[in-house]
């Protein structure tokens, strides 16, 4: 009984000492290099950097599938606009820019949603306002080469964009809380 005891003893510390060993050795791993490096070594292309300035609500940002970046932000620019910046793989700085605008008098609102459907299809869905058009002021904007360029914008309902989601190729999109529940 009691060399049972001793060998049940030696088997916890020896997987005590491998597990402390395995643990160790992940957390040197998530620390970093010793030697300090770029950030984001051993994929530079992963550090931070900068798009731009902007003091609007925000933006999204969708991945086509070769791994290019395409960015919608708003921007304040006479009624708000909206900004789109392609980013090739690995790069800090925009290849391609377009810039948005809404139809006739509206004004936009919120964040811009960007998605991706399928390869080189991007559109960009926002929530514009107050030009009283019976199509409604949801705007969707369409892009057939990557973001680099984008035709008219498609009213599509009058729902106002909260949130959305692409599900499957679809987007979907809901309003905010206007008191009528979820829409």
């Amino acid at each position: 009984m009691a060399r049972m005891r001793r060998s049940a003893l030696t088997i916890t510390i020896v997987g005590l000492l491998s597990l402390f060993t395995v643990l160790s050795g992940a957390a040197s791993a998530a620390s970093g290099h010793a030697s300090g490096g770029v950030k984001g070594d051993p994929q530079p292309e992963l550090k931070p950097f900068k798009i731009g300035t902007s003091n609007y609500a925000g933006g999204t940002a969708a991945l086509e599938p070769n791994g290019t970046l395409v960015v919608a932000r708003g921007i304040t620019s006479g009624n708000g606009k909206i900004n789109v910046c392609v980013l090739a793989r690995g790069s800090s700085k925009c290849s391609d820019t377009v810039t948005l605008s809404p139809l006739s008098s509206d004004d936009l609102f919120g964040v811009p949603e960007v998605f991706i459907p399928s390869a080189n299809h991007v559109v960009v869905l926002m929530d514009a306002c107050c030009d009283n058009n019976p199509a409604g002021s949801d705007l969707l904007f369409s892009s057939t080469d990557g973001g680099r360029t984008f035709s008219a914008p498609v009213r599509i309902g009058t729902l106002g964009v909260s949130a959305a989601a692409l599900v499957g190729h679809d987007v979907v999109f809901t309003s905010g809380d206007d008191n009528n529940g979820a829409e």
